[in-house]
Protein backbone atom coordinates (compact mmCIF):
# COMPACT_ATOMS: atom_id res chain seq x y z
CA UNK A 1 0.00 0.00 0.00
CA UNK A 2 1.27 3.30 -1.01
CA UNK A 3 0.26 6.62 0.38
CA UNK A 4 1.23 9.66 -2.55
CA UNK A 5 2.34 12.68 -1.25
CA UNK A 6 3.38 14.41 -4.34
CA UNK A 7 0.53 13.55 -7.09
CA UNK A 8 3.01 14.96 -10.52
CA UNK A 9 5.65 13.25 -8.74
CA UNK A 10 3.50 9.65 -9.42
CA UNK A 11 4.06 10.31 -13.21
CA UNK A 12 7.33 9.73 -13.80
CA UNK A 13 7.08 5.95 -11.83
CA UNK A 14 5.88 3.10 -13.38
CA UNK A 15 5.93 -0.91 -12.03
CA UNK A 16 4.20 -3.47 -10.87
CA UNK A 17 3.28 -4.60 -7.58
CA UNK A 18 3.75 -8.85 -6.53
CA UNK A 19 3.08 -9.99 -3.18
CA UNK A 20 5.90 -12.40 -2.55
CA UNK A 21 4.48 -16.15 -2.29
CA UNK A 22 5.43 -16.63 1.21
CA UNK A 23 2.51 -14.23 2.20
CA UNK A 24 -0.46 -16.75 1.03
CA UNK A 25 -0.58 -19.03 3.69
CA UNK A 26 -2.71 -22.22 2.47
CA UNK A 27 -4.68 -24.14 4.78
CA UNK A 28 -2.07 -26.70 4.30
CA UNK A 29 0.61 -25.12 5.67
CA UNK A 30 -1.48 -23.09 8.45
CA UNK A 31 -0.74 -25.72 11.16
CA UNK A 32 3.28 -25.26 10.47
CA UNK A 33 2.59 -21.33 10.69
CA UNK A 34 -0.09 -21.86 14.37
CA UNK A 35 3.32 -24.03 15.23
CA UNK A 36 5.88 -21.42 14.53
CA UNK A 37 3.91 -18.55 16.43
CA UNK A 38 3.79 -20.77 19.59
CA UNK A 39 7.70 -20.34 19.63
CA UNK A 40 7.35 -16.39 20.86
CA UNK A 41 5.86 -14.89 23.80
CA UNK A 42 2.14 -13.62 23.80
CA UNK A 43 2.11 -10.16 23.32
CA UNK A 44 0.73 -8.34 26.12
CA UNK A 45 -1.27 -4.73 25.72
CA UNK A 46 0.87 -2.12 27.27
CA UNK A 47 0.09 1.92 27.56
CA UNK A 48 2.97 3.50 28.62
CA UNK A 49 3.78 7.15 29.61
CA UNK A 50 3.20 9.70 26.72
CA UNK A 51 1.12 7.57 24.67
CA UNK A 52 -1.47 9.09 22.50
CA UNK A 53 -5.09 7.92 23.85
Amino acid sequence: MVKILEPKEISTLQGIYCEPSCYNITPKRLKEVEVFDKNFPNKIKEKRKGQLE
